[in-house]
Order: C-alpha cells, then structure tokens, then sequence
C-alpha cells in the first residue's frame, strides 16, 4: 500500500511537472509565431539614396527576417511631387527620408503626417537628441518640434580645378572682377567657367545665400525673414543683381537649365568640363577620380561685401529619416520601426557612410579625417570643418508657397527670363498675404 501511494504521488508530481513544461513549451510557441509575424512597410526614398544605402539595409533585413520593404523610389523632383500627392489622399508611406527646410515640410507638419521624434527617443536604447546639433535640428524643427533626424549634412565650399588654370596660366578669382576675367578666358576655351545651374532652384539657391551672407545687412536680413516676412530688402536685391551681371558675363553653363541641378553640375566639373563649382559633399564625393587637381578656395569677395567668405559657410542638413506618425502606432509596425531607424542612425552607420561614402554625418560621432576613402572628401573637410556657420533661404524660409516661387525666381534669373526687381516683388507679394 505505501509502496502505491509513492507511486501515485511520483505519478501526480510527475504530471504536474510535464503539464508545466507543455504549458511553457505552448507559451513560447505562440511568443515564437508572434515575433515571426511577417510584416512589409513602406520606404519611399531617392532612387541614387537606395543605391548607397541598399547593403546596409539588406543587412538588417537579414537580421529581421519577418520584414520586408516595399521600396518606392524616384529622382529628386519625383519623390518630392510624390509625397506631396500622398499627403493629399493620406497615402504616405510608412518610412521615408526626405528633406528638411522649413517652408518645405510645414505642410506636411500641419497635416500631422511627420512623427515628433520626441516619442523615438522615448523608446530608442540607441539614440539622444542631444547627439544632433542646433544646425542639423533646426532643418527639420517646426514649432519647436522636431520632426525627423537628419542624417547628411553639409558645408558650401567653392572649388577650383587648379590645372585648367594653370594651363590657360589663370590666377584663382578673389574678386567679382577677376571672375568674369577668367570666365572670358575659359568661355573662349569651350570651358564652363562656373557649373551653376539651376532646376527647382537647384543648386542655385545655395550659392544666392551664400554670397548675402557676405553682407552684414544680408545675414540680417535672413536672421529676421521668420518674423518679418520680408524678402524684398536693397540687400537680397543688390544680390540678385550680381548673379544676373555673372549671367550676362557668361559665368554660368548656357543653358541653365539642362546644365543645372546637381548631377548635371556634379558631371561637368568632374569630367573637367568647368573650371569652378559650389560644391557641396554629394557633389564632392564624385570628384575622386581628379582629387589631386582640385583645390577648395574662399568664394571670391563681391562688391561693397563687409564679411570675408573666407570665415564662413552656409551649413545645414538636407536629408532626414521621417517616421509615419499613423504606423509608429501600429502595434505590429512599431518595434520593427524603432530598430530599423536605431540601426540607421547608430554611430557605426554613420561612420561606415562618412568613411567608405563620404557622407557627412549630421550626429555628433567621432571619426578620422585621413580614414576617409575618398582622397577628394578629405580636402573638403579639411577646408571647411573650422569656419563659422551660416544661415540660408531653404532653412528658414516661413512659407511653403514663398519658397516654392523663391526656387522659380532662382530659375527665372538664371535664365534670364526676370530681373531681380521683378521676382523678389511677386515673392514678398505672396509673403504678404500668407503672413500671420
């Protein structure tokens, strides 16, 4: 009899403990099948972003089988002109790196389709707002808010090819005399005297702001255009007739618009077909193959000019990485959100990008300058990493339809087809009636 109840009771325990160990076997299999459940999102991002970004992307996709993509990409314009169609229906995707700017995104802020990234950094192990600058944090702020982490970021610096000059024995230009000089020679040469463009207001906007910021008056009047709304002042006026007097010379390609935006621009100074260029890093990472003939020189000081170009640079940070406000709040969506976005913002991606790609990282990471693959992207840092920062129109415009005309002003005077009287007057026309 005792031998049957040891027996019973080893038969209890023993049921007891298996019947634990099915209900934890059970309890793991549904945790399993939840972490697995498969998921697809929505990236929507510049068709030549995909290209540099694809290895690391896949690597993390490798690592979170249960996601995948659907990619949805474009040229520049396209994926601007898409995204504002999806604002409209309400389509947009669920990730997407975009560009900053105030007069850009505030659409889209105001129609709450960018997440406050305050709620990432609530969640992220990874990342602190503190490691992204003032400069790179107020491309992307609106209201105090931060909407994206920026994740390129640039300095404009003005490049030579010193041995077109010296072939054509040509001193480099310090003044805006000395520049239509050397563009005489050079337009006499077939050469492209300055690959300055202008599509959609690009490149062209950048070099506007950078020769106002040689004006005391000019940084002023930039400083106060969020509150004032005044665009039309004698300064950003005196510089809009500079750049039609370097049109008249024939500084500029000439046709400013099939030889303007940035890969056109990009392509003929890299191919040696100009002699000078804005560049900017996206471009200057495309100059390798001719690093040891390029030098990066002060832009040439214009006329009545108080400030020396030589002390500054207008720096900002174009591209962000945005999240869906609407998919953060998917259960289902937010994890895979959260570690995909600490993946591509950690301090070992960016410095993979800065190192092998020669992409300036917008957070605060630490890196060595003479690690960096691309000969002619050391020579641009080293040029422009101590100079002081300035302020641009694409920044801090205030509003969304002044800056999208601004950008037609550029193209119109780059072109010839306004004066500078005509296209600052429709601007601040706009600003008028759109100020608050």
């Amino acid at each position: 009899m005792k031998n049957r109840w040891l027996k019973l009771i080893t038969l209890a325990v023993a049921v007891v403990l298996l019947s634990g160990t099915f209900a934890q076997v059970a309890f793991l299999s549904v945790s399993a099948k939840a972490e697995e459940k498969k998921i697809t999102l929505r990236l929507e991002l510049q068709t030549a972003n995909l290209a540099s970004y694809q290895a690391s992307i896949d690597k993390w996709l490798l690592e979170n089988p249960n996601v995948t993509f659907q990619y949805e990409t474009g040229a520049e314009n396209e994926i601007r002109t898409k995204m504002k169609t999806e604002l409209a229906s309400d389509g947009l995707g669920d990730i997407f790196f975009f560009w900053g700017g105030f007069g850009q995104i505030k659409p889209f802020y105001d129609a709450g389709a960018f997440l406050d990234m305050d709620e990432y950094f609530k969640l992220s192990t990874v990342n602190r707002k503190e490691s992204w600058g003032t400069a790179a944090q107020n491309c992307f702020t609106v209201e105090g808010k931060l909407m994206a982490l920026a994740i390129n970021a640039f300095s404009v610096s003005f490049c030579v090819n010193k041995s077109l000059f010296e072939k054509y024995n040509l001193e480099y230009p310090t003044t805006l005399d000395e520049m239509k000089a050397v563009a005489a020679v050079f337009k006499a040469n077939n050469i492209i005297p300055l690959a300055v463009g202008s599509v959609n207001g690009n490149p062209s906007h950048l070099f506007y702001s950078s020769l106002q910021n040689q004006y005391s008056e000019g940084v002023k009047d930039l400083q106060e255009l969020p509150y004032t709304y005044k665009i039309d002042t004698p300064t950003t006026l005196k510089v809009g007739q500079l750049i039609a007097e370097m049109r008249d010379a024939g500084m500029f390609p000439a046709d400013t618009i099939a030889g303007g935006d940035w890969g056109p621009n990009t392509a003929q100074f890299a191919e040696e077909q100009a002699a000078m260029i804005m560049a900017l890093p996206w471009q200057v990472a495309a100059f390798d193959a001719i690093s040891d003939k390029i030098e990066f020189i002060p832009f040439p000081t214009m006329p009545g000019a108080d400030r020396d170009p030589a002390t500054f640079a207008i720096v900002g940070a174009p591209y962000g990485i945005w999240i869906n406000p609407k998919s953060w709040a998917n259960p289902d969506y937010q994890a895979a959100i959260l570690s995909f976005v600490d993946y591509m913002m950690s301090d070992e991606m960016f410095t993979k990008r800065i190192l092998e790609g020669g992409e300036i990282p917008a957070k605060s990471i630490q890196y060595d300058v003479s690690s960096i693959q691309n000969k002619a992207m050391q020579k641009y840092l080293v040029a422009t990493m101590n100079l002081e920062s300035a302020d641009s129109h694409w920044a801090i415009f205030p509003d969304a339809e002044g800056w999208n005309n601004f950008n037609y002003y550029m193209d119109e005077l780059w072109a010839g087809s306004t004066t500078p009287e005509q296209g600052l007057e429709k601007i601040q026309d706009i600003l008028d009636e759109n100020k608050p």
